[in-house]
């Protein structure tokens, strides 16, 4: 599922760099919003006073502490990721089909202007 998941994010940005001035690709957001937000200073504080804390446990022979509080920030924001990462997934395929369909496209012919054109057809 990783490396799906990493193929894809991949194949994204060569893509959404290719096709930069499509105003279909145009549609897509920038791959940045994906984590934009994600991790606060709120998390920073709280994995770094854990370290502290699992430090000081250490220096003195303890067992360090649970880190439950951490595990749970790590699972909100995974769970978050993951949620915008499809809905990224889901525009980038999105553009992806409006252009194909564009490719395949039948361009709609037009009446011939000749007389003999038009009796051959």
């Amino acid at each position: 599922m990783r490396r799906t998941a990493a193929a894809a994010v991949f194949a994204a940005l060569a893509c959404t760099t290719v096709h930069a001035q499509d105003a279909q690709w145009n549609a897509v957001p920038p791959i940045e919003s994906i984590f934009a937000g994600l991790i606060q200073e709120q998390d920073v504080i709280l994995a770094f006073r854990y370290l502290r804390d699992a430090l000081d446990a250490v220096l003195d022979g303890r067992e360090p502490p649970p880190a439950d509080a951490l595990i749970e920030r790590g699972q909100t924001i995974t769970n978050e990721l993951n949620r915008r990462g499809a809905a990224y997934a889901r525009s980038v395929l999105d553009a992806i089909e409006a252009v194909m369909r564009d490719a395949v496209k039948e361009p709609q012919r037009v009446p011939p202007s000749d007389l003999v054109q038009r009796q051959r057809i």
